[in-house]
């Protein structure tokens, strides 16, 4: 055989079998926590060997997290339940606005009509 159709009689590959380029495979948490220099999930490290300034930031990480949990899920539902409120109330009073201008309306087209036969 030639060096061209030796090279030909094979197929070399550098890739995971199955993958397309551009997609990346999934990592777990563990693999995500460890990529960042911290544990994964059910490694915690005992609070024995934290110290106070460590200990610290996570506490104060968990109680943002609890407020911006409790501010979020509050405020919404409080303010959409005052807002579809106040829509519901401008929406009667707009309805009823236009009712009472549909009526005025046609009472004064009834009343020129009924004008206009009492002179014909």
């Amino acid at each position: 055989m030639t060096t061209t159709e030796e090279g030909q009689s094979f197929l070399e590959h550098y890739g995971v079998k199955g993958m397309r380029w551009g997609v990346r495979k999934k990592r777990s948490e563990r693999d995500r926590a460890k990529s960042f220099g911290g544990k994964g999930k059910g490694e915690k490290d005992s609070i024995k060997n934290l110290t106070d300034t460590e200990l610290r930031q996570i506490l104060n990480r968990m109680q943002m997290e609890q407020q911006y949990a409790s501010l979020t899920s509050a405020g919404r539902g409080s303010r959409s339940a005052a807002m579809s409120a106040g829509a519901d109330f401008a929406k009667s009073i707009a309805v009823n606005v236009a009712r009472q201008q549909i009526q005025n309306q046609l009472n004064a087209q009834i009343a020129k009509a009924l004008s206009s036969r009492k002179s014909d």
